[in-house]
């Protein structure tokens, strides 16, 4: 009758365990996929404008990774180009839109500028 009982709780010690392992490794392998920006274009050329012209491009900005996508910062790399972003917290496998509207007012001859964004993505 002891070697039974003993046997019981080694086999609950060992389910307890080896459960105890399997959700471990499925925390782990969830936050191994953090959030991942994707951007649907990396550089646009709006081409020849006029100075009176206000062109807008919007970028597609997705969270292709498991975990919250947040964007803490945009910022261009001059006061001529204004962002305007749709959402700031991007779910996994959803997208947000980044709306960029460049003012060429004071400007000739090739322009190019930059956006920044900051997120958690690492």
């Amino acid at each position: 009758m002891i070697r039974k009982n003993k046997i019981i709780i080694i086999l609950i010690s060992i389910v307890v365990i080896v459960g105890a392992f399997l959700m471990f490794y499925n925390i782990q392998n969830k936050s191994s996929q953090p959030p991942t920006i994707s951007i649907s274009e990396e550089e646009w050329n709006f081409g020849k404008i006029k100075e009176d012209e206000r062109p807008v491009h919007i970028f597609t900005l997705k969270n292709t990774g498991r975990e919250e996508l947040i964007i803490s910062r945009v910022r261009s790399s001059c006061g001529c180009t204004a962002t305007m972003l749709s959402s700031d917290n991007i779910q996994s496998g959803k997208s947000a839109e980044l709306k960029v509207t460049f003012n060429p007012t004071g400007y000739n001859g090739l322009v190019k500028k930059d956006i920044y964004i900051e997120s958690n993505d690492p």
